[in-house]
């Protein structure tokens, strides 16, 4: 069944249904974008969004993968600070050492200045 409608009502109507589906497609805003906003921001927009389950959970390996590289970065940078704070021990260590042991030249002084004394 066809309605006998005039054209220039057709030209009108097929702009708004053009204009509605458009805008109905628009597509949601990226996980990456919606993962930052507020609690309660999403909770008023959750009932707009529709997001294939194959786009969360790429999105949750896509977490996943960037936990694991940040902690392992983390992880390598904690066993360069040890290794730095064991070299800087060492060498506080063998200051240390240094200055309580008398050199050469300490005991030469001391010997003169008891030699002078006497």
């Amino acid at each position: 069944m066809q309605i006998a409608m005039p054209r220039h009502t057709w030209i009108p109507l097929a702009c708004v249904l053009t204009a509605a589906a458009q805008t109905a497609s628009a597509p949601p805003p990226p996980l990456a974008e919606l993962v930052k906003k507020p609690y309660l921001e999403l909770v008023g927009m959750a009932a707009s969004l529709d997001y294939p389950k194959k786009a969360i959970d790429d999105y949750r390996k896509q977490i996943e993968t960037q936990k694991k590289e940040d902690l392992d970065g983390l992880e390598a940078e904690k066993k360069a600070l040890k290794t730095h704070e064991d070299d800087a021990r060492k060498q506080l260590d063998e200051i240390n050492r240094s200055a309580s042991e008398p050199s050469t030249a300490d005991c030469a002084s001391r010997a003169a200045a008891d030699r002078s004394t006497r």
